[in-house]
């Protein structure tokens, strides 16, 4: 309601009088975070952001050299709580679920080393070098 009197009132307003108005009235945009990160993801977060601006600001070299150690041991915590199940469900030819890491891992092999029948021995292979021609080329114009 403000921001319509006041423009009435002056008749025109510049852009960027408006967006001053505006965040006068209402305020920055902040930013919720969502629920599913945790505060202390958040935190993790936050250092390694920290840390990098550090790097690119700093001049010395050896003091940039510590700060990506840093930065990399950071990168390393784990920021979720739980890790990815590594082994995904595996099916036998039939469709059926293996359930055994034993079979599952059976099922792989089978799966990656297919029976290949052996290449036949009489194949006729020339091993002789091959013969390359010139073609002449006449004077290039311009």
């Amino acid at each position: 309601m403000r921001l319509r009197t006041l423009f009435k009132k002056s008749g025109t307003m510049s852009r960027r009088h408006i967006k001053l108005q505006v965040r006068a009235l209402l305020g920055f945009k902040k930013r919720k975070h969502k629920e599913w990160i945790s505060t202390r993801t958040l935190e993790y977060v936050k250092q390694r952001k920290a840390t990098k601006n550090k790097i690119s600001q700093t001049i010395s070299e050896r003091q940039k050299g510590r700060l990506r150690v840093q930065y990399t041991e950071l990168n390393k915590l784990q920021l979720c709580g739980e890790k990815r199940q590594s082994r995904m469900p595996v099916k036998d030819k039939h469709g059926k679920l293996l359930t055994s890491e034993q079979e599952q891992d059976k099922r792989w092999t089978d799966n990656f080393s297919p029976d290949i029948p052996p290449a036949p021995e009489d194949i006729d292979i020339s091993v002789e070098p091959t013969h390359q021609t010139r073609i002449p080329l006449g004077p290039l114009r311009p």
